[in-house]
Parts: C-alpha cells; sequence; structure tokens
C-alpha cells in the first residue's frame, strides 16, 4: 500500500479529467486541471479551498496542458480544435487552429513547446508565435505522451504503437526503445 496520506478532493468538472499540472504561474498558482468538459480550472492546494477557479472554457475536450516557464501563459491542447495560449489579464486566448486530438504538450529547457497528436505527429510549436516551427511523423498511431528532460536536450514521446523513442532536440535523432 502506497504512504500516501489524503490532502484533499476537489470536485467540480462535468465530465472526465484528462490532464493535471502544477503551476508556479504568479497569476495561476496551484493545481491545473482540464477534462471533457472544456473547462480549465485551478485549485488551490495551500488554503484547504476546495473550491476551483473557472480559467477557461474552451470548445470541446481539453486533453493537454503545459504551464509555460516564462510566466506568459498556459498552453491547453484540445480535442479537434487546436491549442491556446491563456495569457494573465487577457480575456480570449491566442488561438492556433488545428484538426487533431492533442495528447499532451511538453515544454523543453529553451522555451520550445512539443505537442503530441492523434495523427502519430510530433510537433515544434514557438509559444511566443504560436506557430508551428517542425512537424515530424513519427508514427501512423497516435502519440500519447511526452517526457522532456531538464537538463539535457532530450524527448521522448510514448504511442499507441507500444514504443518509446527518444530523440535528440537539436537534431531530431530518433533512438527506439
Amino acid at each position: 500500500r502506497p504512504n500516501a496520506k489524503r490532502h484533499s478532493v476537489h470536485t467540480g468538472h462535468g465530465d472526465s479529467v484528462y490532464a493535471l499540472k502544477v503551476s508556479t504561474l504568479l497569476d495561476w498558482p496551484g493545481l491545473l486541471s482540464s477534462g471533457g468538459d472544456g473547462h480549465l480550472v485551478r485549485w488551490s492546494l495551500e488554503d484547504g479551498n476546495t473550491n476551483g477557479e473557472v480559467i477557461a472554457k474552451l470548445g470541446g475536450s481539453v486533453y493537454a496542458l503545459c504551464p509555460l516557464a516564462d510566466g506568459s501563459g498556459i498552453l491547453a491542447g484540445c480535442n479537434q480544435s487546436g491549442i491556446f495560449h491563456l495569457k494573465p489579464g487577457m480575456h480570449k486566448p491566442v488561438y492556433l487552429p488545428m484538426t487533431a486530438v492533442f495528447h499532451d504538450l511538453a515544454e523543453a529547457p529553451d522555451g520550445q513547446v512539443y505537442a503530441a497528436t492523434d495523427k502519430g505527429e510530433l510537433l515544434n510549436i514557438d509559444p511566443s508565435r504560436m506557430e508551428v516551427m517542425t512537424r515530424t511523423k513519427v508514427t501512423s498511431m497516435s502519440l500519447r505522451t511526452l517526457a522532456v528532460h531538464p537538463h539535457e536536450p532530450l524527448l521522448a514521446t510514448g504511442s499507441s504503437d507500444k514504443m518509446i523513442r527518444v530523440y535528440s532536440i537539436l537534431n531530431a535523432r530518433s533512438e527506439e526503445h
């Protein structure tokens, strides 16, 4: 049995919860969640308050979240509607329309963001311009998850074809495991 003691229970989403991220952003500190109801919610972990603050209502299910290390906001990857960049103080997010399901988003130490799609593509996105910089076809099946090494220029992808691929994000070299 794990050595874990429940801290709190947060309820309020109207559908499945698909993404959780801890945010250290000054405007949105705490736990961020998103799900099938299209809501992006911030939850406080400090004061015992279990009432969430809805930051945004986005179109469709929100499968992926990525708080940006530079404090410029949060990227949210949606089901068949694209990626949204929510910025503190702005009521309308910046939008990158795309017809893909975004299963995961991950930020590299250099500030570049990578997206895993249902089409088996790995996208490199410049969050400041909300542009796709590169698009790499990794597999014919869905990319499900991403992991970026915090100190080395390495990115790993996990996919529905049961493969883990590790890329040097300096030269896009792949090693399959």
